[in-house]
């Protein structure tokens, strides 16, 4: 299986056993300074618990 948005990515991801990914932006202020990257070894989207999770951690990391 290959994605035509990410012909390099996307074999090797799936040779890694990664099946979903989520970004969440890490914020100064109003600026989008950088992003926390998560990633899942099961197909599908994270449930309301993973995402609010993911959303504070992102909130609770230091500015880079």
């Amino acid at each position: 299986m290959t994605n035509s948005r990410w012909p390099s990515y996307t074999p090797l991801a799936i040779e890694l056993g990664v099946c979903a990914v989520s970004a969440y932006p890490l914020h100064v202020g109003v600026e989008t300074v950088d992003v926390l990257t998560s990633y899942q070894d099961t197909v599908g989207m994270r449930t309301d618990e993973q995402d609010a999770d993911g959303r504070g951690f992102a909130r609770m990391l230091p500015a880079p």
